[in-house]
């Protein structure tokens, strides 16, 4: 539907759905998703999940509950671009597999905001 979603699939009790407030543009562009955990707790502490579209901030929604286990390799884990197992959203079935083309993915845990300046200047030349 031209927006950006995301879902955290806590234990297939629940799941927190956050959708971009504003269409994604056609073409390249840059994907974000953004962690910024807000409760007290160690482990399994909610916060707030952000989208971003091209670096700027598209949708934002509360996650309740994380998961507190680590996953085996074995189970379903990350998958970018499919599920490998079981969907993590009820709007599916698995595999689900992404038809348009993944150029680079980051994942970054150590809480620091991820920047590509050479992107950047891509999407700012793509605009004139």
């Amino acid at each position: 539907d031209q927006h950006l979603h995301y879902v955290h699939n806590f234990l297939n009790i629940e799941r927190y759905k956050i959708t971009s407030e504003i269409e994604a543009p056609t073409g390249s562009c840059a994907l974000g998703f953004e962690f910024e955990k807000t409760g007290t707790e160690k482990l399994g502490a909610g916060g707030i999940g952000r989208l971003c579209l091209n670096g700027k901030l598209a949708g934002a929604g509360k996650i309740t509950r994380t998961s507190v286990v680590r996953y085996h390799l074995a189970d379903d884990g990350l998958c970018c671009g499919y599920d490998s197992q079981t969907p993590t959203s009820e709007d599916y079935d698995s595999p689900f597999r992404f038809s348009g083309k993944l150029k680079r993915v980051i994942v970054n845990v150590n809480g620091d905001s991820y920047s590509d300046p050479e992107l950047e200047y891509k999407i700012a030349m793509a605009k004139q």
